[in-house]
This record gives C-alpha cells, structure tokens and sequence, in this order.
C-alpha cells in the first residue's frame, strides 16, 4: 500500500527518539512525494527515502538499525545511506538492510508509483 502520510513509530524508547523518528518520517514522506512526480531517480536516492521510510514504520533508531544490519553499535554507515552519500551500496548491503527491515530489496529500491511487494505498515 502506498501512502504519503509519515508511518508512525511501532515503538518508541523516549521523547527525544521519538521526536527524532518523527522528523525523519516527515522528511521522507516529502521526498517520498517528490519521488512520486518523476520520471526517475537516482538509485540511491531512492534507496535513501525508501531506508528511512521502513526504519521509522519500524520504530528503529539508525544505531539499532545498524545493530541489526552488522552487529555493530554505530550509525554512521545508515547515515550516509540515508543522506545519499556516495558510499557504496552493494547487493549484499541492500539485502542485509531488507532482512533487517522486514521487507525485500526491491522494496527499498522502488519508486511510489511502483507496487509494493510487502506493505509498509501505518497506523
């Protein structure tokens, strides 16, 4: 299901965390948006948004994610995927980040015109 309202945190620690996830999931529902009206994108752009969108329905911190993804306790590597930095993103990279995230590598590279292989859930 494709929404542009900001998914809302599963879980959430404490008020700066969630004021955090919050901002973030409001920037990627505009860049979400935004996504919506092109004819395409740069691939890691769209893999930034898409990242942010299924961390914050998730109600994951970058460090958790990263947990998640390496085992480490660092945020550092998210960040520059979130920020669009020309770190490299590998397919083993994208399919660690889908098993982390609950969703499937094509979902973290798709456009909002494209169907969703695992719904986003909001709510």
């Amino acid at each position: 299901t494709v929404t542009s309202k900001p998914p809302k945190p599963a879980r959430v620690p404490d008020a700066a965390a969630h004021h955090r996830l919050t901002a973030a999931a409001e920037r990627a529902a505009e860049d979400w948006e935004a996504l919506g009206k092109l004819k395409s994108a740069p691939l890691m752009r769209i893999t930034g948004v898409n990242v942010i969108r299924w961390r914050c329905a998730r109600g994951l911190s970058q460090t958790e994610l990263e947990g998640l993804v390496s085992g480490r306790e660092d945020h550092s590597r998210i960040s520059d995927v979130e920020r669009l930095s020309r770190r490299a993103m590998t397919l083993e990279l994208l399919e660690a980040f889908a098993d982390a995230l609950g969703c499937t590598p094509a979902d973290l590279v798709r456009l909002p015109r494209q169907p969703a292989l695992v719904p986003v859930e909001t709510g």
